[in-house]
């Protein structure tokens, strides 16, 4: 068994879980946050503050199909052909946090959110599958809320999807100067983007310790699993009976 830890940008992580190669283990429970903690996440990213850990068992992606949910958030697990990665991190520690990374990170105004309803757990329906599931980020009030893709249009707002995005960002404000910010002030464009350009330096300059578990059994997993949660999140005892019968 061989354990790996090493200090990563945010972005590289939600980079690599875009791929389809990052999923939670087939034992973790649903999705469990609601929108106070999806806003307190990108808060803390805006402030810089520390993001906690993320712990992933590699495994060969032969196995992944057993060993891990089809999906973290919106993001499906990649179909397995030649191309595939060798290696699929199972996530054990931390699918709360990467999830909402993904949800933040969909382009609302691009994705099949027909297809993904269909799909979500009840949690993930009163979050991420209402009208007003869109997180926005107000340039002037500097704080992010949950609004609708109207209520976007609205004062001067930016989409999170385009946060981690500076050529997106870029052409987000030429479009709104050229159209709805016309009007705006030389000083207030100034203010809007300083916050913008501060929002999107935190984002991409956050920073996370990820520690992986490689070349180990289901058993060494699921013993560090359990630990890694009883210093954690509670645990249930449906919830460690599962993780128990997991590796047998």
């Amino acid at each position: 068994m061989k354990i790996t830890q090493n200090a990563r940008f945010l972005s590289d992580l939600v980079r690599e879980a875009k791929q389809g190669v990052i999923l939670p283990a087939a034992f973790q429970r649903p999705y469990a946050w609601g929108k106070k903690e999806v806003l307190d996440l990108c808060e803390s990213i805006a402030s810089g503050y520390p993001l906690g850990a993320f712990f992933l068992w590699s495994i060969p992606q032969k196995d992944a199909l057993a060993k891990t949910k089809s999906r973290l958030g919106p993001i499906a697990m990649r179909n397995m052909d030649d191309q595939f990665p060798s290696q699929i991190g199972v996530l054990l520690d931390g699918q709360n946090r990467l999830a909402t990374m993904a949800w933040l990170l969909l382009d609302q105004s691009e994705s099949n959110q027909e297809s993904i309803s269909a799909a979500l757990t009840g949690q993930e329906r009163l979050v991420w599958g209402t009208e007003s599931s869109v997180i926005a980020y107000d340039l002037i009030e500097k704080r992010f809320e949950f609004t609708s893709k109207a209520g976007l249009l609205v004062g001067f707002k930016v989409p999170s999807w385009i946060l981690m995005d500076a050529t997106r960002i870029n052409k987000y404000l030429r479009d709104k100067f050229r159209r709805e910010w016309s009007e705006v002030e030389e000083a207030q464009q100034d203010q809007i983007n300083e916050a913008l350009d501060a929002a999107n330096r935190q984002f991409m300059e956050a920073r996370v310790i990820t520690t992986v578990l490689s070349e180990a059994t289901a058993i060494q997993a699921k013993d560090a699993f359990l630990k890694v949660c009883r210093v954690g999140v509670p645990m249930s005892e449906d919830d460690f009976e599962a993780a128990t019968m997991w590796s047998e």
